[in-house]
C-alpha cells in the first residue's frame, strides 16, 4: 500500500484523477500517519507533498465531483469521497508542519 500511494504522489501529483485522490485518502483514513511514514522512509519527499497540495489547490472541483459520481463509491465512501480533496490537503498540512 505504501509503494502504491507513493507512486500516486510522486508520478500523478499534477494530474488530478478523482481515482487516484480518493486512493490516497482511503489510504489515509486507514492509516493517518501514512504520508509521515513515506517521508520518514525515504519514499517521497517534501517537494512531493508541496507540489500534491499545490496540484490540488488548482483542482477543478466540479470536474472532481462528476469524476467520483462516475467512480459510484461504496455508500460508507461516499461522503470521504466527496470531501476527499480537503482531506488530503489536510494532511498534507499536518504532516508539512511537523
Amino acid at each position: 500500500m505504501e509503494n502504491i500511494l507513493a507512486s500516486k504522489i510522486i508520478f500523478r501529483k499534477n494530474n488530478h484523477y478523482a481515482r487516484d485522490i480518493f486512493d490516497m485518502v482511503i489510504a489515509l483514513h486507514k492509516n493517518p500517519k501514512m504520508l509521515h511514514q513515506l517521508l520518514i522512509t525515504d519514499k517521497i519527499e517534501i517537494e512531493d507533498l508541496v507540489g500534491l497540495r499545490q496540484s490540488l489547490l488548482r483542482l477543478d472541483s466540479t470536474r472532481y465531483l462528476d469524476q467520483i459520481k462516475m467512480k459510484a463509491p461504496k455508500p460508507q465512501y461516499q461522503e470521504i469521497a466527496i470531501h476527499a480533496p480537503n482531506l488530503l490537503l489536510e494532511s498534507i498540512n499536518s504532516t508539512i508542519s511537523r
